[in-house]
């Protein structure tokens, strides 16, 4: 009798371990899928953006070490496993569509779209991007409706908005909303 009620309670803790390792088996599993399909997501941002003509750069510090998602773009074979935090989009291709490509590069700090046909509709997409520092929509279709979407971007330090259809009241109204930030007016 003794030799039964030993064995119930191991038998109980076998269970009990398996049942964590599987916990801990899809755990992974799902945080892997994940950083996966993170990490594949620039190098889809990043070949679409080449394509409407904008240039990419990296962040190359070098005096730290790649994260884990660098160190996954880099083994699946991006060629910028670095997070991209400078997009130049001079004289591009770029539309409000082509836009959407830039909500994946949460890293961005600078973003270049002088001349092209960027307007109010893809500065919504700009919302994410909670890093962005230098913003130039210079000779764009961007009028007061679409600063709205710029308010919110706290990091920003310079914007030029020369060339542009946006109004000096509303450019006042941005500087309150960004008191840091620099802005070149039309």
């Amino acid at each position: 009798m003794n030799t039964s009620a030993l064995a119930k309670p191991r038998r109980r803790w076998l269970r009990f371990s398996m049942w964590v390792l599987f916990l801990l088996l899809v755990g992974t599993a799902v945080s892997l899928g994940w950083m996966i399909n993170k990490a594949r997501q620039q190098g889809i941002a990043v070949a679409a953006l080449k394509k409407m003509g904008c240039s990419v750069g990296c962040d190359m510090g070098d005096e730290r070490p790649p994260t884990i998602l660098e160190r996954l773009r880099k083994l699946l074979g991006e060629d910028e496993f670095r997070n991209v935090t400078m997009v130049n989009g001079y004289k591009s291709q770029m539309t409000d569509a082509g836009m959407a490509h830039l909500q994946e590069l949460t890293q961005l700090t600078g973003l270049n779209l002088d001349g092209t046909q960027v307007a109010d509709a893809g500065l919504v997409h700009l919302e994410a991007l909670t890093q962005l520092e230098s913003l130039s929509l210079k000779g764009t279709q961007v009028t007061d409706a679409g600063l709205v979407h710029l308010r919110g971007l706290t990091e920003l330090r310079a914007v030029d908005l020369s060339g542009t259809k946006v109004t000096n009241a509303e450019v006042q109204e941005l500087q309150k909303a960004l008191p840091d930030c620099w802005i070149v007016s039309p």
